[in-house]
């Protein structure tokens, strides 16, 4: 897989008072904003073969393959030959969101990072500048997450059409003014098998952001209707959206796209190298 290039910005710095300040910089200010999405072929789904059929115990319930989920692969073997060879949706899809902001001193990133990262956990991650946002709903009128804390996700699919998925925190974790990461993962009851991670990093008087989606759609009804490349780029879109919302919670004078959409500056598909590609056919086949 392709990866992105980071620019290092390269800067003095004075050390003052126990603070690490940047003298070539007078307000909080923005370096990059980058959204990218790993543009990977969807390699072809193949049919198990007979072999599998016949290589199963007789035993009535596992010839009656709906007892388990779709994609499941069942055998005798202790690790199937192909074991990746069951996926019966479109290949999980990785987008990625990255900001650098650099500050007048350490201060003013450590205060920057506890801003977003208040936000992030009252699950403020949806741009507010669509016509219907996508809201986040904690249990028992809580309006700060937990870990392990079940969320509920309510979507616009086509107006006036919203769907309510659910979700887990898997990782709420926090070093005051210095780091955090938080996990978003789907459960069962969900139009999309994936997660949402956000991470925030101080340097100095640097801060890093970045936001990874890495899903797909559940249903092939809802696949057929949304269709992959949209699917694609209206993802591209929300990441996008939700990196300069999180540069907000950051530098109040941010200013939001006024559409959500992707900036051509900033947002890139990143092919998947041809081997890469090869390797996953071979994997399915």
């Amino acid at each position: 897989m392709l990866r992105p290039l980071l620019l290092v910005v390269g800067v003095s710095r004075a050390v003052g008072f126990g603070i690490d300040t940047d003298p070539q910089v007078t307000e909080p200010e923005v370096t990059s904003i980058k959204v990218l999405v790993f543009d990977e072929e969807q390699a072809p789904v193949a049919p198990w073969p007979e072999s599998f059929y016949s290589g199963l115990p007789q035993v009535d319930i596992l010839y009656n393959l709906s007892f388990f989920p779709p994609g499941v692969i069942v055998g005798v073997e202790a690790v199937p030959s192909h074991p990746f060879a069951g996926r019966r949706l479109w290949k999980e899809i990785k987008w990625e969101g990255t900001a650098q902001l650099r500050f007048p001193d350490s201060s003013g990133a450590a205060a920057a990072l506890e801003a977003v990262f208040k936000e992030v956990t009252a699950m403020k991650i949806f741009s507010p500048v669509y016509a219907n946002p996508t809201i986040v709903s904690m249990p028992d009128g809580k309006t700060t997450i937990e870990l392990d804390m079940e969320v509920a996700i309510t979507t616009t699919l086509h107006d006036p059409i919203r769907t309510t998925s659910l979700e887990y925190i898997t990782s709420l974790d926090h070093i005051t003014g210095d780091s955090f990461t938080v996990t978003i993962s789907a459960a069962k009851e969900n139009i999309i098998d994936g997660y949402y991670r956000f991470i925030g990093k101080t340097s100095g008087s640097s801060l890093s952001l970045n936001y990874v989606k890495v899903q797909t759609l559940v249903g092939e009804a809802l696949r057929a209707a949304v269709g992959l490349e949209t699917y694609k780029i209206s993802n591209l879109d929300s990441v996008s959206a939700s990196m300069h919302l999180l540069v907000k919670y950051a530098i109040p004078s941010h200013t939001l796209p006024a559409d959500g959409l992707c900036l051509p500056n900033e947002c890139t598909r990143v092919p998947v190298s041809r081997l890469r590609r090869r390797t996953l056919v071979e994997m399915n086949a």
